[in-house]
């Protein structure tokens, strides 16, 4: 049976997508409708969406499955450690994947959710993705967090 949304999981959703532009406001506004159909067993966070698609517009982001945003998860060093894609099917949420570049460093969603910490003037930092062209994609993240909002995974 589906379980309604994670605290931690909608702040990670919602930060990736924190770009302003109307796929990434349509897809936000899709996340309160949001269940958790499944998730890896790996405990690396990944999750796979319902959505009540009665309550909802598609967003304008295409037909077919896109990775509609993406954000780097970093290490307390700095070094990159994995990213964090957030799926579209048919304009609709589909899956927020948690994903490791590297055997060495575990990437769970507590991990992604300290990367997305706001750095300076209360702006998250994260780092652009490189697209398979080699161009760098626009995910910047420039909106306020609330920082009152973000955790360590607890709730």
């Amino acid at each position: 049976m589906p379980e309604a949304l994670p605290a931690d999981m909608a702040l990670v959703l919602n930060a990736v997508l924190g770009k302003d532009g109307p796929v990434h406001l349509a897809l936000r506004e899709q996340s309160p409708y949001l269940r958790v159909r499944e998730r890896c067993t790996c405990g690396c966070g990944t999750a796979y969406f319902d959505l009540d698609t009665g309550e909802v517009e598609p967003a304008p982001s295409g037909p077919g499955t896109v990775v509609a945003a993406d954000a780097r998860i970093h290490t307390k060093a700095g070094d990159c450690a994995g990213e964090v894609l957030v799926f579209a099917e048919g304009g609709c949420l589909s899956r927020l994947e948690v994903c490791s570049w590297s055997d060495d460093t575990e990437v769970t969603l507590t991990s992604a959710q300290r990367s997305l910490r706001p750095l300076h003037h209360g702006h998250l930092g994260l780092a652009p993705v490189p697209d398979i062209r080699g161009t760098t994609s626009s995910q910047r993240i420039s909106r306020p967090l609330d920082q009152a909002s973000v955790t360590d995974g607890q709730s």
